[in-house]
């Protein structure tokens, strides 16, 4: 038997002058980017990776 256990995962996203973070629980991975404007983007464009 196979017992399949779901469990939630949530993000946090929190937006300021200088830095983008992202929190991803419950792996426990943190990521921040700076905002500064590299490779000609703009704001409101969609970065690519």
């Amino acid at each position: 038997m196979v017992t399949i256990v779901r469990e939630a995962q949530w993000v946090g996203i929190d937006v300021s002058q200088a830095w983008l973070d992202v929190a991803l629980r419950p792996a426990g991975t943190d990521l921040r980017v700076s905002n500064q404007h590299r490779m000609g983007r703009t704001p409101g464009s969609t970065a690519t990776p």
